[in-house]
């Protein structure tokens, strides 16, 4: 089982691909960050898990009706998600965000994701099931403000996208 080093997940925790998907989507940031080095060329990359749209809707309450019920999940993993309202949401704030000038590469990442986990319990708690002890967390305060928040920190597309989920499972 994939352990992050540390939680929140922020945007400078290693990445570890682990499969097709994961290792094409983290190649291709390597791309854009790679030719805002050597061309300064501006590069944002949104990370996001996940993606909610109405045509799953059906398929997606089946999946989270067990949640709403206080039942707990077998195999919790992440519970991460995002509704498309909110990616493309992110999508336009990225295309509006101005860079400084002053950075040594004119690139950022952010995560995209909903406020909260799907599980409807307290996301330390969730992890604890997943690893048996939690990785470090490196600031409770995330977790104290909102116990349900993801493990991935989208404090940072918060504050410098203006970012700012508008739907949730519930």
């Amino acid at each position: 089982v994939l352990r992050p080093e540390y939680l929140p997940i922020d945007e400078a925790h290693p990445l570890s691909p682990h499969e097709s998907y994961s290792f094409t989507k983290r190649f291709g940031e390597e791309m854009v960050e790679n030719f805002a080095r050597a061309h300064k060329i501006e590069g944002i990359s949104l990370r996001y898990c996940g993606v909610w749209m109405r045509k799953e809707a059906e398929a997606l309450t089946a999946m989270i009706e067990p949640f709403r019920r206080g039942e707990k999940a077998e195999k919790p993993w992440f519970g991460c998600y995002v509704s498309a309202h909110d990616v493309a949401q992110a999508v336009r704030l990225a295309t509006q965000y101005t860079f400084k000038g002053d950075e040594p590469i004119p690139f950022e990442a952010f995560y995209i994701m909903a406020e909260t986990t799907f599980y409807g319990e307290p996301t330390l708690d969730v992890l604890k099931r997943v690893y048996d002890a939690l990785p470090e967390v490196r600031d409770r305060s995330y977790y104290a403000a909102n116990p349900e928040a993801p493990p991935f920190d989208i404090r940072k597309a918060e504050k410098l996208l203006g970012y700012r989920p508008t739907r949730d499972w519930r």
